[in-house]
């Protein structure tokens, strides 16, 4: 569907927030927020402005969600928080459906973890665990893959939100 905008309303903490063609919303401890994002201090993620991060690829192979390896690609978690001067030392994670997950800053600067747009190729659905996909990278790192339920667990699918905490 070329030229389709996705346009959701997000209810967190009690509180709706609108996203016209912004798909994601960076709220919390950050000192680099959007003028007139609301809920502030907070910065708003388009395409355009999150294909303008550095992109990186993992291929992984997760046999309880997908069929055989699959490529992932998008930003590094790491450059969306230096992208928003981000300060915390938790990230949570809010999915469409309300569904958190909260994790240390330092995995992000341990390992390549992505937020990822893109599987395949092709931009990620809502259908496809999109619009965004936390992906660790299961099949790179020995420690992961030795540990790999407990790192399962944070990679959140549908993100919508990332809210920086102390």
């Amino acid at each position: 569907m070329r030229g389709f905008t996705l346009a959701i309303a997000v209810l967190i903490a009690g509180q709706a927030i609108a996203v016209d063609s912004a798909f994601l919303i960076v709220t919390g401890q950050i000192d680099k927020a959007d003028p007139g994002c609301e809920p502030a201090p907070c910065a708003r993620f388009d395409e355009a402005r999150l294909g303008a991060l550095p992109q990186q690829s993992l291929t992984v192979d997760i046999p309880v969600w997908l069929a055989g390896k699959q490529q992932f690609s998008g930003p590094t978690m790491l450059s969306v928080l230096d992208a928003v001067g981000a300060r915390g030392k938790h990230v949570e994670f809010v999915a469409l459906n309300r569904y958190k997950v909260t994790i240390p800053s330092s995995d992000f600067a341990d390992m390549p973890v992505i937020l990822a747009r893109r599987q395949n190729g092709k931009l990620l659905s809502i259908r496809q665990r999109g619009p965004l996909w936390l992906m660790y990278p299961f099949a790179e790192r020995t420690p992961i893959s030795t540990a790999i339920e407990p790192i399962r667990q944070k990679s959140i699918w549908q993100v919508v939100q990332v809210r920086v905490l102390p």
